[in-house]
């Protein structure tokens, strides 16, 4: 049996909790708990290298953010005349992959200064801009995505991710 532990608020503190703890539809014991789990896995995750990632997801100008706990392990850029295509893979805390791809202007294309052109090559407004995410349970599910090497380069990675040096 656990003991009865007495926690003191401010009254700033109190004010909050009584205008907020009835839509959680539960007991301020629980509530209590479930924030303190949620630090608790939150400062473990950070201190095994992952942190809170946010990718930007969709196209035409209609976007949804996606957030995850995650590490970067992988990340390329490649330039296609006007446009850049960034891509990422990510290792979730969970033990998943994400893989993360966007395409953008690339603004060192063109000069700066440069007056708006009426033809669609001349005009980074008219790049194409959009990001993707997907999610997978293998490495080698990567494959579909990124180069086979790079693949090989993550196994290798990921099975001594910390090499101690003695020099």
């Amino acid at each position: 049996m656990m003991a009865n532990k007495t926690i003191y608020f401010s009254h700033s503190d109190e004010r909050y909790i009584e205008g907020t703890l009835p839509g959680l539809s539960m007991s301020l014991s629980a509530a209590l708990m479930a924030g303190y789990r949620l630090l608790v896995e939150r400062q473990q995750a950070t201190h095994d290298g992952f942190h809170e990632i946010q990718l930007r997801v969709g196209k035409d100008g209609v976007y949804r953010h996606k957030i995850f706990m995650g590490r970067k392990i992988y990340r390329t850029i490649v330039k296609d005349k006007a446009a850049l295509r960034e891509q990422r893979v990510y290792l979730t805390q969970k033990g998943r992959y994400v893989y993360y791809e966007r395409n953008s202007a690339d603004w060192n294309y063109w000069p700066t200064g440069m007056q708006r052109s009426t033809q669609a090559n001349d005009n980074p407004a008219t790049v194409k801009q959009w990001g993707r995410m997907e999610v997978v349970d293998t490495i080698d599910e990567l494959a579909a995505y990124i180069p086979e090497r790079a693949v090989q380069n993550l196994q290798q990675s990921l099975e001594q991710p910390v090499e101690h040096l003695d020099i």
